[in-house]
């Protein structure tokens, strides 16, 4: 189950993709056990899978032969001109498994600075942190300076306590 905790939530394909690949994922990696870098390594290729499924290049590391290495981001989908200049990063994700405010913050404030379409946060915590984790998150894009109207922001935070993930997002006003 896809548990959306902004009703208002206006997803764009990009982010319905991401939503719907994640939510089988998240009961597929529990009963097979897996630890957080397999996670990790797992949902890179899931996003990183889309990013070339639309039509981008992909960087992120961990898959040599399937995506160049890690740029900036966890993942960024990216796309060049004819003569090699980068003209566009539709997307970018930093992920932070450790469920501490301070440690997922850190991960944060890279999107913050970041230009692209979509900035995707993804972390794990439990029914009672996770509306206080993206509370925070959300007033770090309110306060920073050079937050823009249209700036958007999607966070998916693994629920430990109820096995699956659950989705929120912030769209500048």
């Amino acid at each position: 189950m896809i548990i959306i905790k902004n009703k208002a939530m206006q997803l764009k394909n990009i982010e319905e993709q991401i939503c719907n690949a994640l939510k089988p994922f998240a009961k597929s990696a529990l009963d097979r056990g897996l630890s957080d870098r397999q996670w990790t390594t797992e949902m890179k290729e899931i996003i990183g899978d889309l990013g070339v499924s639309n039509g981008f290049e992909v960087c992120a590391t961990g898959f040599p032969d399937k995506f160049s290495t890690e740029w900036l981001f966890d993942i960024t989908w990216y796309r060049n001109d004819s003569n090699g200049n980068l003209v566009e990063t539709p997307l970018i994700v930093e992920s932070e498994w450790n469920s501490k405010i301070e440690e997922i913050k850190y991960d944060f404030e890279k999107l913050l600075v970041a230009r692209a379409d979509y900035k995707v946060m993804i972390f794990q915590g439990s029914t009672t942190n996770i509306p206080n984790i993206i509370s925070q998150l959300k007033q770090e894009v309110n306060v920073f300076k050079a937050t823009i109207p249209q700036d958007r922001y999607l966070f998916i935070a693994y629920n430990m306590d109820k096995g699956e993930f659950e989705f929120d997002q912030l769209i500048v006003k």
